[in-house]
């Protein structure tokens, strides 16, 4: 049932996203191919190309807020407006739904990613340069050079498990502000509790990279440090969603 759950989850949100991944791709091979020496455009083909240009680089910035903003109104929708009576009779325990929830906005998170470096590449591509193989040699050289490989496997992990607790901290906000202790100025109270708690966080983090700064402790040492507590809030603010969600909960 939960995999049921994961697949419904990200079939019933991936018409959002779509839609912008395909502008960012299509005007990433307009430009691409517009590019190309032996193509001559007229004035208003040129014009239309530099207004695909300025598109395109809006859509860059665009499409990683509006993936936030899908996520975080999708999470609200579907547990506390209309569609919270179908998701709070799905036969599954309200852990699974919260996993799925989080699981789903890391996917969407990273394929975001991934699709703008795709765009890239395929404007690359399409202007007739070889990046796939100077990014592959460039790739290369960088790991040669580095001489601690484990510490930069430790920090993509690192990285992976902040977009999570982030995640999860942004989840335990919106389950706080649908309990029956706040009744009113929910969207505001939301905001600013979610700036408080990521300054606090962020406060913190920068009060122990200074303290570890003056200690002996190795570079893998300090990033295992802050993976467990990583690991600690993730566990932290979904324990509290998911007790927010069953007992003190108020659908709208």
């Amino acid at each position: 049932m939960f995999w049921k759950l994961c697949k419904f989850e990200l079939r019933s949100s991936y018409r959002m996203y779509m839609m912008f991944y395909a502008i960012l791709l299509i005007c990433s091979v307009i430009i691409g191919m517009s590019s190309l020496p032996e193509i001559k455009l007229p004035g208003l083909l040129k014009f239309l190309i530099d207004l695909t240009i300025v598109v395109y680089t809006a859509s860059i910035f665009a499409i990683f807020i509006l993936t936030i903003v899908f996520i975080f109104r999708n999470y609200n929708q579907t547990l506390y407006k209309q569609q919270a009576y179908l998701t709070h009779t799905l036969p599954v325990p309200v852990w699974q739904l919260q996993l799925v929830k989080v699981l789903s906005a890391l996917v969407w998170m990273v394929l975001t990613f991934l699709v703008t470096l795709l765009s890239v590449w395929l404007m690359m591509l399409c202007s007739d340069i070889d990046v796939f193989g100077e990014l592959l040699s460039a790739i290369q050289t960088i790991w040669n050079e580095i001489p601690f490989h484990f510490e930069v496997l430790l920090s993509l992990l690192w990285s992976v498990l902040e977009l999570i607790e982030a995640i999860s901290l942004i989840y335990f906000v919106i389950n706080l502000v649908h309990t029956v202790y706040i009744q009113q100025y929910r969207t505001v109270i939301g905001i600013m509790t979610s700036v408080v708690l990521l300054f606090a966080e962020s406060a913190f983090n920068n009060w122990l990279n200074g303290l570890f700064a003056n200690s002996s402790l190795s570079m893998s040492a300090v990033i295992i440090i802050f993976i467990t507590i990583d690991i600690v809030m993730i566990v932290f603010w979904n324990y509290a969603s998911v007790y927010s969600i069953t007992h003190k909960m108020e659908v709208e």
